[in-house]
């Protein structure tokens, strides 16, 4: 186990550093290009710090879509195997549980949104043009 701080704790500070004291310093192209790369950071930190815990729950729900898939291989190999399988069922118009395919799907993109995009997940487009269908 790695001693604190965390790799999320230093990108944490590195972005903070940049945003708080060199952003301002800064003008034109190079400013946005710190400003660009102070994002990055901070998405991540965030990844860093969810995307690893969501990893064995993203394979359980597909392993229910799809049935085993690539036993023994790194989690993150599972992930994209069974990602790739479910895909291919859905191009191939296979019988599936269209809502366990829905669910699974939005759990997998939240968790995408709070690392590149956090608040996103509240978005409401309905509100922003100023009614209630788009």
């Amino acid at each position: 186990m790695q001693d604190l701080p965390t790799a999320a704790d230093l990108l944490d500070d590195i972005g903070a550093l940049l945003a708080d004291q060199v952003i301002g310093a800064l003008d034109g192209t190079l400013q946005y290009h710190v400003r660009v790369a102070a994002n990055l950071i901070g998405m991540l930190a965030r990844e860093a710090r969810l995307a690893d815990p969501a990893l064995p729950a993203e394979r359980d729900r597909l392993v229910a879509l799809v049935g085993e898939i690539e036993p023994g291989a790194p989690l993150a190999e599972q992930v994209r195997a069974g990602n790739a399988e479910l895909a291919r069922r859905l191009r191939a118009d296979e019988p599936i549980d269209e809502a366990a395919v829905w669910a699974a799907l939005s759990e997998a993109v939240a968790v995408k949104l709070a690392i590149s995009r956090p608040g996103y997940e509240r978005y409401d487009m309905a509100a922003e043009v100023g009614r209630d269908t788009p």
